[in-house]
């Protein structure tokens, strides 16, 4: 059984979802700390100047570090979902896909949430919708294990949960995981080695890869991005 894990970012790229396709269970870290100034709270798309620009989600910033992820409030003095809609509205309107995509993405702009999780979990449960991806996703708060154990040791912990015979870690973990751990409880670990594709991104005529699968829906519409999806599983 191979399992990825894997903290919850907001609108991620596309490699994270190849992440979440490549393996049969994919465990959600909703008891771990949130990373100030990282994708767990913000993504990027293009402005129309064809650079970088981050769609952040507000949160309450008192005593964050002392709190697990899921438990996270929304910082409700911010209307961060009326300004990332202003914005994509603003950048994206003309874009072949726009209304097609925005639609899907409406709850994100329009439901009130409690906490950043929500607010994660219910993107990540969309474009995992659009692209039909079968997973069996679970959270690691619903597991059985160690929560004493820390960085490496809490994912051998997690992998031993789910009784998983292979770890699909991310290529960025070869500099510094110690798999001796994980041989020794019989689970071999595997590294991402994902190579994006790419697609005509409106205001840019040089790719510019990393960026929130949004510019890949709001430039390619989801049928193209599913399929592109799909056929850079098979590589």
């Amino acid at each position: 059984m191979i399992v990825g894990i894997h903290q919850l970012n907001y609108f991620p790229w596309v490699g994270y979802f190849d992440k979440v396709e490549k393996s049969d269970i994919f465990i959600i870290m909703d008891e771990v700390q949130l990373i100030t100034d990282s994708y767990m709270q913000r993504n990027r798309v293009l402005n129309q100047s064809g650079q970088p620009s981050w769609l952040s989600v507000s949160f309450q910033k008192e005593n964050f570090r002392d709190k697990k992820f899921s438990e996270i409030k929304l910082n409700d003095s911010v209307d961060w979902q009326k300004r990332q809609k202003d914005f994509l509205v603003g950048t994206y309107n003309t874009a072949p896909y726009f209304s097609e995509v925005l639609n899907l993405i409406s709850p994100i702009f329009e439901n009130k949430y409690d906490t950043l999780f929500e607010v994660n979990k219910k993107a990540f449960d969309i474009i995992i919708d659009m692209l039909d991806i079968k997973t069996k996703v679970i959270l690691q708060s619903s597991l059985d294990y160690d929560r004493t154990a820390k960085k490496n040791d809490l994912v051998l912990e997690l992998c031993k949960a789910v009784n998983a015979d292979c770890y699909f870690s991310g290529a960025g973990a070869k500099k510094y995981m110690d798999e001796t751990p994980f041989a020794a409880a019989g689970i071999n670990v595997v590294y991402q080695n994902y190579l994006p594709f790419e697609y005509p991104q409106k205001f840019n005529s040089e790719f510019m890869p990393g960026l929130s699968i949004l510019d890949v829906l709001l430039n390619c519409g989801i049928e193209k991005t599913k399929k592109l999806f799909w056929l850079s599983q098979e590589k």
